[in-house]
């Protein structure tokens, strides 16, 4: 009985990742057809994905309360992990409505293809970071397993990752002042140095581990501002 559930259960996830596979590619084949159909807005659909880049966001803010709720005595260590996670959380906030969000692709089908694939990697690591802080405020020991921390640091460094690929497919601004090379660039080198953290981060508590990881993502934010001040 056992096996035959878990035979049905391996067609289900074959046949159902078939499914997405080929309504994913689907599109890309229809390509002829679309460029004779009326332009999509280049106004509404960015906000809608903003909107639901804060939705998953959310439920991030939602994984930090559940992992303090777990814990039977909330101590100055828990604390300062739970302000971390939040930080955390809020400062991937930050750089996505700073750097992509309400800005329209450039012209051109290929470049809305990159631009919206490019959402779902992206909602997918923002997901697994939220998952990743979760697995850290719900752990019990002082140093951070290494399932939990490839889960956050893996999940982070794609995050950063492709939204530095999709500031490459963004319309540009008369003054804009982000660089067009330098921000992608410092987001693709943060991503690597959060990915090396899960093989050179063995033995680090939650605290450090999530300390190191919100400077990355300070990193952005402070990149941002100066631009801002260059300007």
């Amino acid at each position: 009985m056992a096996g035959q559930k878990l035979r049905r259960q391996i067609e289900r996830f074959i046949l159902w990742g078939i499914g997405l596979l080929i309504e994913i590619i689907t599109p890309i084949f229809t390509i002829k057809h679309q460029t004779t159909l009326p332009k999509f807005s280049t106004s509404k659909l960015p906000e809608r994905l903003g909107l639901f880049i804060i939705i998953v966001l959310g439920e991030s803010v939602v994984g930090v309360v559940e992992g303090l709720i777990v814990k039977e005595h909330i101590s100055l260590l828990t604390f300062l992990t739970g302000i971390l996670s939040m930080a955390l959380v809020f400062g991937l906030w930050c750089v996505y409505f700073d750097f992509v969000a309400c800005k329209p692709p450039k012209s051109g089908v290929g470049w809305a293809f990159l631009w919206g694939y490019s959402h779902m990697p992206l909602v997918i690591g923002l997901t697994a970071t939220g998952a990743g802080i979760l697995n850290v405020l719900a752990h019990r020991g002082t140093i951070v397993p290494s399932r939990v921390r490839l889960l956050i640091t893996g999940s982070l460094a794609l995050s950063l990752a492709i939204i530095g690929l999709l500031e490459t497919t963004l319309q540009r601004e008369e003054n804009e002042h982000i660089h067009s090379r330098l921000s992608p660039v410092l987001k693709l080198i943060t991503s690597a140095v959060a990915a090396v953290l899960n093989f050179w981060g063995r033995g680090l508590g939650a605290i450090a581990l999530l300390s190191i990881l919100l400077v990355l993502v300070i990193l952005q934010i402070g990149y941002s501002c100066l631009a801002w001040l260059w300007l």
